[in-house]
């Protein structure tokens, strides 16, 4: 009965685990940085131009959480201390390209909806 329970509760803490994680790689900056990281190695500079609109604040937020949960390796430059590198791990490789398809499809979704939403609110001419 008590290995039962200790199972029991593995499950329970491995399906927070795992709902956590989620709700964090779902995360708007996330998955961009992912996707930022699936063409190589960049800096944090490299990071924010490609980014556009992410504040220092979240995208340092963002890069421990991806980090922590095994996804993106940080290495501090021997040379010059200044100088980090950022990459994807084998894990964060891998969910870059299940994310990829995913993004490319919602870009696409998304400018149906647009071209219908401009399709349906369209005046028509006036027939004279």
């Amino acid at each position: 009965m008590e290995l039962y329970q200790n199972c029991s509760a593995r499950l329970e803490q491995a399906e927070a685990s795992a709902q956590n994680m989620f709700s964090r790689i779902t995360s708007k900056w996330a998955v961009q940085v992912l996707i930022a990281l699936k063409e190589g190695n960049l800096r944090f500079s490299q990071l924010k131009k490609n980014l556009h609109t992410v504040t220092d604040r979240m995208l340092i937020k963002t890069l421990h959480e991806l980090e922590a949960d095994g996804f993106i390796y940080r290495k501090v430059s021997e040379v010059d201390c200044k100088k980090i590198l950022y990459s994807l791990s084998p894990e964060g490789h891998e969910l870059a390209a299940l994310l990829q398809p995913l993004t490319a499809w919602l870009r696409g979704y998304a400018l149906s909806a647009l071209n219908a939403i401009d399709k349906k609110l369209s005046i028509p001419a006036k027939v004279e």
